[in-house]
């Protein structure tokens, strides 16, 4: 029979010859009942408290960012990088597409001027997809507009 299991046998028992003497528990009783419940090796060994991570005092700031991390999600990125690489995923509706090669350079400048910045990748995405579906966007409106002459 296991540690746990007759631990558990001798707690009923006490619980129902308690119940059955209608009197509380005498301090013998709750003494072996917990001398018994804890086992040898805890009783003996004082466990130390978690280690909580805390930052230097004085750095408020948190950690640098994963350098990986700036190609999945926008760490600290430029404003127009960031509404360029959107541009240019609408820019297949052809509207879009001069806007995103617009906003492309803006992003491509404002990174050369604040190299903290990320979103170089968005940047060019912008100008690519803006300048191929702006060429689309020039040759469907020439021939509208020489129909109209």
């Amino acid at each position: 029979m296991g540690p746990g299991l007759q631990r558990s046998r001798e707690l009923a028992k006490f619980e129902v010859r308690q119940m059955s003497e209608n009197e509380g528990p005498s301090s013998g009783d709750l003494n072996d009942l917990q001398a018994k419940s804890i086992p040898p090796v805890m009783a003996n060994q004082s466990v130390p408290p978690p280690q909580m991570h805390e930052y230097p005092r004085g750095n408020l700031e948190p950690p640098p960012p994963d350098e990986t991390m700036k190609y999945l999600i926008p760490v600290n990125p430029s404003l127009w990088a960031l509404i360029s690489g959107y541009l240019g995923l609408f820019s297949v509706l052809l509207i879009f597409a001069p806007f995103a090669l617009v906003t492309g350079i803006f992003g491509l400048r404002d990174i050369k001027a604040n190299p903290n910045k990320s979103g170089i990748g968005r940047a060019w995405f912008g100008i690519i997809m803006g300048t191929v579906f702006s060429f689309f966007l020039i040759f469907w409106l020439l021939p509208l507009l020489m129909n109209k002459k």
